[in-house]
């Protein structure tokens, strides 16, 4: 039977002191593989090249500080040989012997919680290293016989996984039939015991259960909201439907009631303008009528002249005017010759008659009943001038002078 020993660890990068020259790779595996474990023995089967070995080793991975003060290190102690050793218990209680007697205050230290490389390489101590595998040989030697050893078969590298138990509840049958199948076994005091790892499972599988259940549940309410959705969907449908054809008939009335009513407005406005215009022509009939306009600023519309306007306004100036000059005549025939201040005077008054007379001529309106009053008052307060003058003589030849009236014989505008 072959047996070798390994020192290993990170003390400044990953380091391996060993009593076999030849290279083993599963040896290198066991840094960098983030255990967060403090103490772990672990039994494996491994095949190294065309060799096969039983692998059983102590490691040390929480708070384990490399030579510079670096985390993250390990230090690890194996043994390996090339059959199993039935004695698994054993093989750990002689790693955890040297461990504590050999390598604790040689090649590692505690510092506080923590543990402490004390060498950069296991080069530095290899004295210290060949004592500690001259003591794992003596004890070895002393505590194992030859019955304890079984041959590597093949079931034992079918990689079935790792088991982990607590270290109070390991027991080297339990492991060993475990390897058998070709499974590895980790030892740790952190693992949890095999009634905390039922009372976890069972707590877990509740757990599990409930978050089923819940998620059951969850769906369950959420097919029955929807269907209360859809129900009151339904429900008021054709509630909504019908709230909204009656808004739609309102507003609909409500339109035609406006448009009728913008109707009537229209009809009114036009009823007022035409009162409107009623009311101002009987303004402009009255103002004519009572004659409070001035002839000058009424505008009257154009409209075809009856037979009494144009006797009126054209042909009775003329017979006023024709009637003026026929008295004039008269009064000069008979009047004295040398009544020269009487026949100017009477001269003034009709230039004064003419033009008053012209005035009202160019006057395009309808004559004022009052203007053709005034112009008959005028005429007839010329003949009674002419008739009632004072004829006084001034000497015996009998020469008449013709005193003025003292009346106004100015013809007035009309009045405003």
């Amino acid at each position: 039977m072959k047996v070798d020993v390994y020192i290993h660890g990170v003390p400044k990068g990953q380091r391996i002191w060993k009593t076999d020259a030849s290279d083993d790779q599963v040896i290198t595996l066991f840094y960098g593989v983030g255990a967060e474990e403090q103490t772990k023995y672990l039994v494996e089967v491994r095949k190294s090249g065309s060799d096969k070995y039983c692998y059983y080793s102590m490691l040390k991975y929480r708070d384990v500080l490399a030579q510079d003060g670096r985390s993250g290190s390990y230090f690890g102690l194996t043994i390996r040989m090339d059959m199993v050793c039935t004695k698994i218990q054993t093989m750990f209680h002689i790693l955890d012997l040297v461990y504590n007697s050999d390598v604790l205050g040689s090649i590692v230290k505690t510092d506080g919680e923590r543990l402490k490389f004390l060498v950069t390489d296991f080069k530095d101590v290899e004295s210290n290293c060949k004592r500690i595998v001259d003591k794992i040989m003596a004890i070895l030697g002393q505590s194992v016989e030859g019955g304890d050893f079984i041959v590597i078969s093949p079931s034992m590298l079918s990689d079935k996984g790792c088991l982990k138990v607590n270290l109070s509840e390991f027991s080297s049958e339990n492991a060993l039939a475990y390897i058998g199948q070709g499974g590895s076994v980790a030892i740790s005091a952190d693992y949890p015991s095999s009634q905390l790892a039922a009372y976890t499972k069972k707590k877990e599988d509740e757990v599990t259960n409930l978050r089923i259940q819940s998620q059951q549940q969850i769906e369950n309410i959420q097919k029955d909201e929807a269907k209360v959705r859809q129900e009151l969907e339904k429900r008021y449908e054709s509630e909504i439907q019908t709230i909204q054809k009656q808004c739609k008939n309102e507003v609909d009335s409500i339109k035609a009631k406006f448009a009728d009513v913008d109707v009537q407005i229209k009809r009114l406005k036009k009823e007022v303008e035409d009162k409107n215009r009623t009311i101002d022509k009987l303004h402009r009939n009255v103002r004519f009528g009572i004659g409070d306009t001035p002839y000058d600023t009424i505008s009257v519309p154009h409209r075809k002249p009856s037979f009494v306007k144009i006797i009126s306004t054209r042909i009775l100036p003329f017979v006023n005017l024709l009637v003026v000059v026929v008295l004039f005549g008269y009064v000069l025939w008979e009047m004295p010759s040398d009544n020269t201040q009487t026949i100017e005077q009477i001269s003034n008054d009709l230039s004064e008659i003419k033009e008053k007379m012209a005035l009202d001529n160019n006057v395009a309106s309808v004559p004022n009943a009052n203007s053709i009053t005034q112009l008959d008052t005028s005429k007839a307060t010329l003949l009674q001038s002419v008739k009632t003058k004072d004829v006084s003589k001034t000497d015996k030849t009998n020469k008449y002078s013709i005193k003025p009236h003292t009346t106004n014989n100015n013809i007035t505008n009309p009045p405003k």
